[in-house]
């Protein structure tokens, strides 16, 4: 179990530096400002004006006054030194090509980075619903254990290592969900929530009995 974490751990790390070099900034700018319109068709208008000024705070705090924003803007060349870099020599016109997709690298991943907090602001609009939710799936696995127990019924090992594995699977969708290069859907957390609700009783109603 330990190792599937950390190869999913380097899968996320790998791909969040991957995925800037697919996709440019414009592409996510589109792609906020749609999910942005489903969120105010979702939640009102009003709701999702909170939002995105609490990504923007978020943002600002992260980024751009800890100087991370500054950071990145430095570490791209600048549009005269890519002028002069394309009309001094032929290896010059090379490196300022590679200057330019440094830069739009650079964007990207800002970009990307921004979307990821106005998503997770967007996820933490769910959290109170999650709390009731999971009291709800823990007990009644826990009352499906028990009435196993009663019953004498098996307590299957297998099926609560595999409905473990598969949580930590379903566990990891909202860290990818932070990240995927495509518009989704402001409902992407409830149907998370349904999608775990299996795998969780699976684990919870299949816990070995302790041995005194």
């Amino acid at each position: 179990m330990g190792k599937h974490l950390y190869a999913w751990f380097l899968a996320i790390i790998f791909g969040f530096f991957l995925l800037p070099l697919m996709q440019t900034d414009e592409e996510i700018l589109i792609r906020v400002q749609k999910e942005v319109k489903e969120t105010s068709d979702l939640f009102g208008f009003a709701s999702a004006k909170e939002i995105m000024t609490e990504a923007n705070t978020n943002f600002d705090a992260l980024f751009v006054q800890t100087g991370l924003y500054k950071v990145g803007a430095k570490a791209g060349s600048s549009r005269h030194d890519v002028e002069i870099a394309r009309s001094s020599t032929p290896l010059g016109t090379v490196m300022g090509k590679f200057a330019d997709k440094t830069n739009s690298y650079l964007d990207t991943l800002i970009a990307q980075c921004y979307v990821m907090i106005l998503r997770f602001t967007l996820m933490s609009q769910w959290f109170l619903y999650i709390i009731p939710f999971l009291i709800g799936i823990i007990t009644h696995g826990l009352a499906i254990r028990n009435v196993k127990l009663d019953d004498g019924a098996l307590i299957s090992p297998i099926i609560y290592a595999g409905g473990l594995h598969l949580l930590v699977l379903i566990i990891l969708f909202p860290v990818l969900y932070l990240m995927l290069p495509i518009a989704l859907t402001p409902m992407f957390i409830p149907y998370w929530l349904l999608a775990s609700a299996f795998p969780f009783i699976m684990v919870i109603s299949n816990i070995q009995k302790m041995r005194s």
